[in-house]
């Protein structure tokens, strides 16, 4: 299954993934952040376990940043074209380094 995290919820600003809150969810295979997210912050352990959960979509304009190890290792992170920069944050973060090399566009 696909799931979109939405900018806004309930009418409040989505800006954090608390911890293990989607752990061991096998049904997830992808998930999307909206290209208006707010998101700041994910944190550990917030989709581990998640074995069928291969690419995340981060579509928003600023880097979320991370604490602790969110998500598996075999994660693939994709942002949409033109956001070079976005992409040099995240590959240069000290938060998301173990992630490094699963980035693309």
């Amino acid at each position: 299954a696909s799931f979109s995290i939405p900018s806004i919820l309930n009418g409040y600003i989505v800006t954090e993934i608390s911890e293990y809150v989607f752990m061991n969810n096998d049904m997830l295979k992808s998930v999307t952040f909206e290209h208006d997210s707010q998101m700041a912050l994910i944190k550990d352990g917030a989709f581990i376990g998640c074995s069928n959960l291969t690419t995340v979509y981060l579509n928003g304009n600023s880097m979320i940043d991370i604490e602790g190890v969110p998500f598996e290792d075999s994660v693939r992170f994709i942002l949409p074209q033109g956001k070079s920069e976005l992409l040099s944050q995240y590959q240069s973060s000290a938060n998301w380094a173990r992630y490094k090399y699963n980035f693309s566009m």
